[in-house]
C-alpha cells in the first residue's frame, strides 16, 4: 500500500497557537509598558504640580510675612510728625561695604582650617594658596607645574591639606606650612569622615569606575603613620559613606549588585539587602545608618549595620543632622524633633519649617512660621528663653564664644540676620546686592559669614567669594541703645520714660525720595521699606530737583520700647549744606506747648501742624471730589477715565473695605502711603521713558509744569509714557489724600 502523507495540521495549529500566545503576551507587555509610562508621567506631573504648589505657597507666605512686617513696623498716628523709626528697621542694613570684606577668587570652592582662621583654595593661576583671615598673610604652596586649565579642589583636615587635580588625575598631600608630603598619579581620593574625625585617613581610588560608579578595590592611607593598605571588595562597589571612629577604625558602607556591605578596617562585617536608589549616611558614632531619598515621599529609614537589620521608619523629610545628649535620645536638626533610639519614635518640635541648632548644652528651636526662637533644655524640653524673629524659612548657625545666632534666608539667599542669645535683640539685618548671595555657610569659631558674588552675565559670568566678619557689620553703639530702651515688664510707664529720657545717639540715614507735596510741605520718602513724611520747606525742596535720595542726620531718641525718633534732624542739601527740619516742639502724649516770640528768637523752629497742636484733622466723610480741581480735564479717554475714578472715590467706602480686611486707621493710612510711594516710582520711570522717546515736543516737561494741552493723545511710545506719568502722578496724589483722610477714621 502506498504510504500516506503526514498530517501536519495539528503541528501548524500548535505553532499558530504559540505564535498567537506570544503576540498576546507582547500586546499585554506593551499595554503594561504604556500603562507604566502613563503612571510614571502622571507621577512626575503630580510631583511637579506639588513642587509648583509649594513654591507658590512659599512665595505667598513670603508676601504675607512682608506685609505683616510692614504692618508691625508702622508707627501709630501720634508719631507721624516725629520721623519715627521702628527698632527692627534700625538693625536692617544694605549690602556691607567692600572694605569690610575679604575677597577670594578661587578656581572652584575653598576649605577652611579647623580653627576657621585660615582659608585654602586654588587660585585662577592654578596655585594652592593659604590665606590668614585675620592678618591677610598669603602663602603660595610650591607645586609642580601648576596649570590654569586644571580642575582642582582642596580639602583641609587638622594640619594636612589634600589637593586633587583632574586631567590627568593626581593627588598631593601637604602640611599646613606648605611642605609636600606625598603625591599620587592616576588616583582620586578624599579624607575619610567629616571634619571631626579623630584619625587622618585617605580613601584612594585607581582606574576608572564601573558602569555602576563603583570600584572593586580601594586603598586607605594613614596620614600620621604613612601606612597604606588595600581593601578588596571582590566586586565593583559604590562607597556611600565613610568615617573614622573614635578608636581610629575606618568604616565603609558600600553598595554593589543590589546588596549593601558594611566594612570595618577592611573586614566585611555584614551584607544585607537595603534601599536601592537612595542615599545613605552613618548615624552619629554608633553602628547605624540612615537611608533617605530627596525625591518622592522623602522617607528616611534607620538600619543596624552589624547585622543589616531595618529598625524602623524615622519619618518623611531630610533628617540632615542629629544631635546626641544621652545614650538614647537624639534630636534632628530638620525636620526639628526628638528621636528615641530604643522605641524608634520621632516627635516633632515646632512647625514643619522649624530647625534645631545645638547651643552649648541646650538647643535652639527656630520656628520661622511662628516667628520665634526658643532656647530649649534637652532633658525635659524645658524652654529657657524665647524671643521674636523674622518669619520665613531660615538656616541657622551659632557663633561659638559670642552667643550670637545667625539666620540666612533659604528663599532667595539674600538676607542675613544676627540675634543676641543673651538679650534676644536683633543686632544685624543685612540684605546683599542683586549679584550677591549668602552662600549658606558660616564659620562659627571665627565669626565669619561666607557670601558669593557673581560678575558678568550668562555662561561667561565669573564667581568670587566674600567673607564678612559679623563683628565688623554690627553697630555696637546702636545695639547698646536698643538693649537699654527695652521696657522691663516690672517697670511702670513713668519709670520707663524717666529712665530713657536721656538716651541719645548720633544717627545718619539715607532715604529714597518720592514726590514732594507742596500743599503739605513734605517729601514722601522710603527708608528700609517703611514710609516717611519729611517736612521740608518749598525753597529747600526745590534745590533737590530730580534727586532720588537724600541724607538725614540727627540723634536717635526713644519714643517707646518699639519706636525711636530722629530728633534734632537735618537734611543734607545737594551742595553739602545742612538745613534743620521742623518738628513738633513737644513730646508725643504730652500737652501741646504754644511757642512764644522768645522761643522763636532763640532759634527754635515753628511747629508743624499735628494732632497735638490743635488744628482740625481731616474728615473721614465725603469723597475726593475737591481734588478734581488739581487734575486737568484731558479729553483722552484713558486720562478722563482715571480722573472720574479719583473724583468719585468715597472715603467711607474705602474705610469700610479696610476694616473688613482687618486694618485699623493707622495701618490703612500706612498702606495708602506705601501705595503712593510705589505709584510715584512708576511715574518717575514713565517720565524717563517719555524723555527718551521724545522727538522734541517737550511733552513730559509740559506735563510736569501743568501746561500740556488738554487734547493730548495717549498714542505711540512717547504718548503712552506721558500718560502713564500723569495717571500714576494723579493716583499717588489720591493715595496720599486717602492716607491723610482715613487716618482720622475710627
Amino acid at each position: 500500500m502506498p504510504a500516506q502523507a503526514a498530517d501536519y495540521t495539528p503541528v501548524f495549529r500548535e505553532l499558530q497557537r504559540i505564535q498567537n500566545n506570544q503576540l498576546e503576551q507582547e500586546r499585554i507587555k506593551q499595554q503594561n509598558l504604556e500603562r507604566e509610562i502613563q503612571q510614571e508621567s502622571a507621577r512626575q506631573q503630580a510631583v511637579a504640580e506639588e513642587e509648583a504648589r509649594k513654591r507658590a505657597e512659599a512665595i505667598e507666605q513670603k508676601r504675607r510675612n512682608e506685609r505683616a512686617e510692614a504692618v508691625a513696623t508702622s508707627p501709630p498716628d501720634a508719631y507721624r510728625d516725629y520721623l519715627p523709626l521702628h527698632r527692627d528697621l534700625l538693625t536692617r542694613s544694605e549690602a556691607p561695604p567692600p572694605d569690610r570684606a575679604i575677597e577670594i577668587s578661587p578656581r572652584a570652592g575653598m576649605t577652611f582650617s579647623d580653627d576657621e582662621r585660615r582659608v585654602a583654595y586654588v587660585d585662577r593661576e592654578g596655585q594652592l594658596v593659604v590665606e590668614d583671615l585675620m592678618s591677610g598673610q598669603r602663602i603660595v604652596f610650591p607645586m609642580a607645574n601648576p596649570q590654569k586649565t586644571l580642575s582642582s579642589t582642596v580639602q583641609w583636615r587638622g594640619d594636612y591639606l589634600l589637593l586633587s587635580k583632574e586631567g590627568p588625575d593626581s593627588l598631593e598631600l601637604f602640611d599646613s606650612n606648605g611642605r609636600s608630603l606625598k603625591s599620587w598619579t592616576g588616583m582620586k581620593g578624599y579624607f575619610a569622615g567629616g571634619r571631626a574625625s579623630p584619625g587622618m585617613k585617605l580613601i584612594l581610588f585607581s582606574g576608572e569606575p564601573s558602569a555602576e560608579g563603583g570600584w572593586s578595590q580601594v586603598s586607605v592611607y594613614d596620614v600620621v603613620s604613612g601606612k597604606e593598605t588595600s581593601v578588596d571588595f571582590g566586586s565593583s562597589q559604590r562607597i556611600h559613606s565613610s568615617r573614622v571612629r573614635k578608636d581610629a577604625s575606618l568604616e565603609l558602607l558600600t553598595e554593589g549588585s543590589g546588596r549593601f556591605s558594611y566594612y570595618v578596617d577592611g573586614r566585611n562585617v555584614s551584607q544585607f539587602k537595603g534601599n536601592v536608589g537612595m542615599a545613605w549616611r552613618f548615624f552619629l558614632d554608633v553602628p547605624y545608618a540612615i537611608s533617605y531619598s530627596y525625591s518622592g515621599d522623602k522617607a528616611a529609614y534607620l538600619w543596624a549595620l552589624n547585622d543589616g537589620r531595618l529598625l524602623c521608619l524615622i519619618g518623611h523629610g531630610d533628617y540632615s543632622a542629629f544631635f546626641q545628649f544621652d545614650s538614647d535620645i537624639f534630636y534632628s536638626a530638620y525636620p526639628a524633633g526628638r528621636f528615641s533610639l530604643s522605641s524608634c519614635q520621632f516627635s516633632s518640635m515646632g512647625s514643619p519649617s522649624a530647625r534645631l541648632t545645638r547651643f552649648k548644652s541646650a538647643l535652639i528651636l527656630d520656628d520661622g512660621d511662628a516667628g520665634k526662637v526658643d532656647v530649649v533644655e534637652p532633658g525635659g524640653n524645658q524652654i529657657v528663653k524665647s524671643f521674636s524673629v523674622s518669619r520665613g524659612r531660615w538656616f541657622d548657625w551659632y557663633l561659638d564664644g559670642v552667643e550670637v545666632l545667625l539666620r540666612a534666608d533659604t528663599d532667595e539667599y539674600k538676607r542675613l540676620e544676627a540675634y543676641s542669645l543673651v538679650s534676644g535683640e536683633r543686632i544685624l539685618d543685612l540684605t546683599v546686592s542683586d549679584n550677591e548671595s549668602i552662600y549658606g555657610s558660616a564659620l562659627p569659631k571665627g565669626g565669619w559669614v561666607l557670601g558669593r558674588v557673581f560678575y558678568g552675565l550668562g555662561d561667561g559670568r565669573r564667581q568670587e567669594y566674600r567673607l564678612w566678619r559679623v563683628a565688623s557689620l554690627v553697630n555696637s553703639g546702636l545695639n547698646q541703645l536698643l538693649a537699654q530702651s527695652r521696657k522691663d515688664r516690672f517697670e511702670s510707664a513713668e519709670a520707663f520714660r524717666k529712665r530713657v529720657a536721656g538716651l541719645r545717639m548720633p544717627y545718619e540715614m539715607r532715604v529714597e525720595l518720592g514726590e514732594y507735596d507742596a500743599d503739605q510741605g513734605r517729601f514722601q520718602a522710603r527708608w528700609r521699606g517703611a514710609s516717611l513724611s519729611i517736612p521740608v520747606a518749598p525753597e529747600v525742596a526745590r534745590k533737590f530737583g530730580d534727586a532720588r535720595t537724600a541724607t538725614l542726620r540727627g540723634k536717635l531718641q526713644v519714643l517707646d520700647d518699639q519706636f525711636f525718633r530722629l530728633a534734632d534732624a537735618s537734611i543734607v542739601q545737594p551742595d553739602g549744606g545742612l538745613v534743620s527740619l521742623p518738628q513738633p516742639a513737644h513730646f508725643p502724649g504730652k500737652p501741646a506747648v504754644r511757642m512764644t516770640a522768645t522761643d522763636k528768637d532763640e532759634g527754635m523752629a515753628s511747629p508743624v501742624a499735628s494732632p497735638f497742636t490743635g488744628p482740625a484733622v481731616a474728615s473721614c466723610a465725603g469723597s475726593l471730589a475737591e481734588i478734581g480741581r488739581r487734575i486737568p480735564a484731558f479729553s483722552a479717554p484713558e486720562l478722563a477715565s482715571i480722573r472720574r475714578e479719583i473724583v468719585g472715590m468715597s472715603i467711607p467706602t474705602i474705610w469700610a473695605s479696610a476694616k473688613e480686611q482687618g486694618y485699623d486707621a493707622s495701618r490703612a493710612a500706612d498702606a495708602a502711603r506705601q501705595q503712593a510711594f510705589a505709584q510715584d516710582k512708576v511715574a518717575r520711570e514713565a517720565a524717563v521713558t517719555a524723555g527718551q522717546t521724545d522727538a522734541g515736543s517737550g511733552s513730559i516737561e509740559k506735563a510736569k509744569a501743568g501746561t500740556l494741552p488738554l487734547n493730548f493723545a495717549c498714542s505711540g511710545a512717547h504718548g503712552n509714557a506721558v500718560c502713564a506719568y500723569l495717571i500714576n502722578t494723579w493716583s499717588a496724589m489720591a493715595s496720599r489724600e486717602v492716607a491723610q483722610r482715613i487716618a482720622s477714621c475710627r
